[in-house]
């Protein structure tokens, strides 16, 4: 059985198709799935989200290291709760983003060279046309 997943990172977004390699029973004693829930999640042989998001929190502190010449410390003088209110916004900006373009995929530019590969139609992408160049190379790609 294999499922076709996106994953996201600060690295950029990769979707692809991964073998899955076991389907994983509830745990006992937690709460049977009602209508509308996701299934639990399904072993596969990614790496862990937490050990990506080690990894993650790395880099932000070296970048914030470099652009501001210290980490993170509390007492720094900026409001905490402001900037993590703010920050949580953005972040609910873009998980409303990412759930309107995967249900809305044809408004997308991947809805649309996925159009373009299945009718061989030039890709057009909000009016705007994609040199033949970069078409190419796309279909290039889409052939790996």
């Amino acid at each position: 059985m294999r499922r076709r997943i996106r994953a996201l990172s600060a690295k950029g977004s990769i979707t692809g198709v991964v073998p899955v390699t076991e389907t994983i029973p509830p745990p006992a004693g937690l709460r049977q799935i009602r209508e509308g829930d996701q299934n639990y999640p399904t072993k596969n042989s990614l790496p862990s989200m937490h050990e990506q998001a080690r990894q993650d929190l790395e880099a932000r502190k070296s970048l914030g290291i470099k652009r501001y010449g210290v980490a993170l410390q509390p007492a720094n003088g900026r409001d905490a709760i402001r900037d993590g209110y703010e920050e949580a916004l953005d972040g609910a900006a873009y998980g409303a983003q990412a759930v309107w373009e995967q249900d809305n995929p044809q408004e997308t530019y991947i809805g649309c060279l996925i159009e373009s590969l299945k009718t061989g139609q030039p890709l057009n992408f909000r009016g705007r046309f994609v040199p033949e160049s970069v078409q190419r190379l796309l279909k290039d790609w889409d052939k790996r």
